[in-house]
């Protein structure tokens, strides 16, 4: 898909590197569980060296590590013991679970593998070995010579450019754009105010390290909703791992690219899931089953394998299905979950008046006619259209509506016991024809 703020962003890259390998840069710490809003560091240059690849450029895109940063916090869920590790670098901690190699291992590697499912590429740079093999060597001592113009460009007599064996942040960024050539980098609207880290850095990589600063975009927060069950093993904030539990790949990677990267993005994992896949299913023109289609069979049918199999009827499915059984059991809350009788209920199926049962009688006679879901969408609002005089296809009046309510109650309240629940054509393709024969049909006499 083309997106305009990624086209705009690599004009800009390509006159100010209109011949060489152009590098996109992305830095994340490792320091914890690397949540949905790191990702946006590694999407939006993504997105711009993808553009710059189409037009037949090579581009570079880096992924530094900042793994020799010092540990600062012990996420949630971490033991208590590991707070004497506080002040190391975290390539120097061992993996809380004793797994990987280290502690930064931990947090890099279900990153990896949520890059890997989302098509993004990068060249993976640890700062614990440029900084330890004295690749940076050269600009270390070139910031330290210049240290007295570095704390006047931060307004701080006495600022000490270099400590604890690497330089201060505001200095270590735009050493790298030196080192590593940086045409384009993103970072979070906190580094991009007057003042902040982007605009001290512009001016330390040109004043002290004599090279342009690259072609620059501040990106918004990434927030989330409906995700109180996501906090998993380690921290608070869901993870792209997490959301790839429930959402398909290219529709993660879409929720990034379809807006600019000022502009805030929301990922909700309740309800409204629902609606995300529909308007990407309309916009890839998909006619796949919906994930609000196989959420409700998962829901009504408890997971039963058959029974899913018997209402999809040899559907392509995958990986939806997957997803969506993974958020019916993870993120559909129990008061939610819809529970078909087990027996009719005799005494209201006695009770019907004549309308109601005349209702059910040709929604039963007629539901064999297309068992399908757009058939059985059409039979059910079609229903007190018939009844009414009108043809199945006629547009609802203002009575015909407030009839299709009263039939849909009705339904909710026969086969679930309840005033309301999934969308009824999806609900009756999921209790399937016996059944509802079962709940549905005039109580024999006795």
């Amino acid at each position: 898909m083309s997106h305009d703020w990624a086209a705009v962003a690599a004009d800009e890259v390509i006159a100010r590197n209109p011949d060489g390998v152009i590098v996109c840069a992305s830095g994340i710490s490792p320091s914890g569980p690397i949540h949905l809003g790191n990702l946006r560091e590694i999407m939006v240059p993504h997105l711009v060296a993808e553009e710059i690849r189409s037009r037949g450029r090579e581009c570079d895109h880096l992924l530094s590590w900042d793994d020799y940063d010092p540990l600062r916090r012990i996420p949630a869920g971490v033991p208590a013991r590991f707070a004497d590790y506080i002040g190391r670098p975290l390539t120097a901690i061992p993996d809380p679970y004793g797994e990987l190699a280290s502690w930064a291992e931990r947090f890099k590697t279900p990153f990896r593998s949520a890059l890997a499912a989302l098509g993004v590429t990068v060249r993976e740079i640890s700062q614990t070995h440029l900084y330890q093999s004295g690749a940076y060597a050269e600009l270390i001592d070139r910031a330290i010579a210049h240290r007295e113009h570095i704390a006047e460009i931060l307004g701080r007599p006495g600022y000490v450019p270099y400590r604890d064996g690497k330089l201060a942040w505001k200095v270590d960024w735009p050493m790298r754009w030196a080192y590593e050539h940086v045409d384009f980098e993103a970072a979070g609207v906190d580094h991009s105010s007057p003042g902040s880290s982007f605009a001290i850095g512009t001016r330390i990589v040109r004043e002290v390290f004599g090279v342009e600063p690259p072609v620059y975009r501040p990106y918004s927060f990434v927030g989330t909703r409906g995700a109180a069950k996501m906090s998993g093993s380690m921290g608070n904030a869901p993870t792209p791992a997490d959301a790839l539990r429930f959402i398909e790949p290219a529709i993660l990677r879409w929720l990034y690219e379809r807006r600019r990267p000022q502009q805030a993005i929301t990922i909700d994992f309740g309800t409204e899931i629902f609606r995300l896949y529909d308007e990407w299913d309309r916009l890839c023109g998909t006619e796949r089953p919906s994930f609000r289609l196989l959420a409700s069979i998962v829901d009504i049918t408890a997971g039963d394998d058959a029974q899913i199999r018997r209402i999809l009827d040899g559907a392509e499915t995958a990986p939806r299905l997957a997803l969506a059984r993974n958020w019916v059991a993870e993120q559909l809350p129990e008061q939610d979950r819809t529970r078909v009788r087990a027996q009719p209920d005799a005494a209201m199926l006695a009770a019907l008046d004549v309308a109601q049962r005349a209702a059910l009688d040709l929604l039963l006679d007629r539901m064999g006619d297309d068992w399908s879901l757009a058939g059985l969408t059409r039979l059910a609002y079609g229903v007190p259209k018939l009844l009414h005089g009108h043809a199945l296809d006629d547009p609802p009046t203002p009575e015909i509506a407030a009839a299709q309510k009263d039939f849909f109650r009705l339904l909710y309240r026969l086969l679930l016991g309840a005033e309301q629940g999934p969308r009824i054509p999806t609900l009756l393709l999921a209790v399937g024809r016996s059944r509802l024969c079962v709940l549905l049909s005039t109580p024999s006499a006795e």
